[in-house]
């Protein structure tokens, strides 16, 4: 949802900013706004408490409200759009002066710029039925730091099979330079720019699902599978000095599409057979060393530019219509899903 806006009327330019996400209280009306602005990011609170004699804000606001909460795109006519801009245009000073512009692509970019950003905690009031911006001196963001916390042994035996990279030595690498700091990162340079990998961020306070996913790289690692066999490997972990696990560094496949997307009415037989010997025979070796892909899914099988299908994602989940729930996880799941993978591609 990025939004580059232009002040009607005036010379003042509004710089370019990004709505990353939001947030919404269970217990009250209140939400918060994650805006993306110059390589730093505000998070925009938003609560009627802090509306003043402004009954149509207040009105305006909680219908807003109502759209959020519905996880739809629009309600009753209404677009979760209106809202990001009702919320933001307010607030396109203090963007300006708090996150002046730099010139992004003559500079080198790394994941350290993009989870360790600085950041600003404003409030957006009303008074008079005008919204204003409000800045909040504070050295606490309230969020999670972007990551997970694993128990020393564990990461003590990490290094012993997989390299470790240092957020500032991970270099973003976007199709487009400008977006650098706006994006979440997807393809990323390690090796002074040379090697391209493919970042998979740890979703904060969940490290159990981290566990899960790097015993089962670690397996793969040692199996000394052979290359052609199309499984995403892991090449290494982000880590700080602090011991904060941020991520993986995983095969980095040029692809434009999914297994979900690239089968159509027109595709090949032979090659809808190839990409499902492909699956099978990623699915075979994976057992063969223990391990399980667990969410079997068109989506989480990639085809890269040469026509190949890799098989990613080795966190577990699940998908209705793949694999019956109880068999989530099993080897007996990923032969139910491989099965309607199958019938699927070759239909």
């Amino acid at each position: 949802m990025a939004h580059v806006l232009y002040n009607e009327g005036a010379k003042f330019k509004s710089p370019r900013y990004l709505i990353e996400h939001y947030l919404i209280s269970e217990k009250d009306d209140d939400c918060e706004l994650t805006v993306r602005c110059n390589g730093k990011v505000f998070y925009l609170r938003v609560s009627p408490s802090g509306f003043k004699n402004s009954p149509t804000v207040l009105k305006q606001y909680l219908t807003y409200l109502e759209v959020l909460r519905s996880g739809e795109e629009q309600l009753d006519g209404v677009f979760d759009d209106e809202f990001y801009t009702w919320a933001t245009q307010p607030c396109e000073l203090l963007f300006a002066e708090l996150a002046p512009a730099m010139n992004l692509v003559s500079r080198q970019s790394t994941l350290q710029d993009y989870l360790f950003p600085a950041f600003y905690v404003c409030t957006l009031k009303a008074i008079d039925d005008k919204l204003v911006p409000f800045r909040i001196e504070t050295q606490d963001s309230g969020r999670l730091l972007p990551g997970v916390w694993l128990r020393r042994e564990f990461l003590e035996d990490l290094k012993t099979w997989t390299a470790i990279f240092h957020p500032t030595e991970v270099e973003l690498s976007p199709r487009n330079p400008a977006d650098a700091l706006y994006t979440s990162p997807k393809k990323v340079l390690v090796d002074g720019g040379r090697t391209a990998r493919f970042f998979k961020a740890f979703f904060p306070g969940a490290p159990f699902h981290a566990i899960d996913e790097l015993q089962a790289f670690k397996k793969i690692a040692g199996a000394d599978l052979a290359l052609d066999v199309h499984i995403c490997r892991l090449h290494g972990v982000v880590q700080n000095e602090d011991g904060l696990l941020m991520g993986m560094l995983l095969t980095y496949i040029e692809h434009d599409k999914s297994l979900s997307t690239a089968v159509r009415p027109d595709t090949p037989f032979p090659l809808r057979k190839q990409w499902v010997d492909q699956v099978s025979e990623a699915i075979t070796e994976l057992h063969g060393v223990g391990v399980v892909w667990g969410d079997a899914k068109p989506g989480n099988v990639l085809i890269d530019t040469a026509d190949n299908a890799w098989i990613v994602d080795f966190g577990g989940g699940y998908t209705e219509g793949w694999v019956d729930k109880e068999k989530t996880g099993t080897i007996e799941g990923d032969l139910q899903g491989m099965a309607n993978i199958s019938s699927w591609i070759l239909k």
